[in-house]
């Protein structure tokens, strides 16, 4: 396994389903390997969502993945909801 440079002991690759933390009480984010212009980053969910009326506003591009499980998502401008599952 290599790793950053010093100073960065996170590897660049890793299991996504490995040491999942407990995510019943809210959403759990976790930064895995960052580079300029690119950050990857779990994001452990059991249940949770944004508030009705409310928008997840954010600056930079985003891809997402579900890798166990299901999600929803809602694009702004799109009048249907994204209903993602397990390789979406």
């Amino acid at each position: 396994m290599t790793t950053d440079p010093p100073g960065d002991p996170k590897p660049d690759f890793c299991n996504l389903l490995a040491s999942l933390p407990d995510a019943r009480a809210s959403e759990q984010f976790e930064t895995l390997p960052e580079r300029a212009g690119l950050k990857v980053v779990r994001i452990v969910s059991e249940g949770q969502a944004t508030p009705p009326g409310e928008w997840c506003d954010q600056d930079e591009d985003e891809w997402v993945m579900v890798v166990a499980g299901a999600a929803r998502l809602q694009i702004e401008g799109e009048a249907d909801e994204r209903r993602l599952g397990a390789g979406d």
